[in-house]
């Protein structure tokens, strides 16, 4: 199945017309094909509801290399 990630427009209160929850501000994917779809393309049509972009997955910090550093500060290994 075929899915958009949707976003309301500011300001506006967006339902999902099964489950009655609101579409989350920071957006959601949501069905764009057939019937379930058909409500959602009639938003984005509207002007209630914008296409939009999932935002960036953020990566946990690597030191360089990917190496950790087990030593502490007086040069000793530290405890495994």
């Amino acid at each position: 199945m075929e899915t958009k990630y949707l976003k309301p427009r500011e300001g506006l209160l967006i339902r999902d017309p099964e489950s009655m929850v609101p579409l989350s501000a920071k957006g959601e994917v949501k069905p764009w094909i057939g019937p379930e779809g058909r409500y959602w393309r009639r938003r984005v049509n509207s002007g209630d509801v914008l296409l939009s972009r999932p935002p960036k997955k953020s990566r946990p910090p690597t030191t360089s290399g990917g190496i950790i550093d087990e030593t502490n500060k007086n040069g000793e290994e530290g405890n495994k």
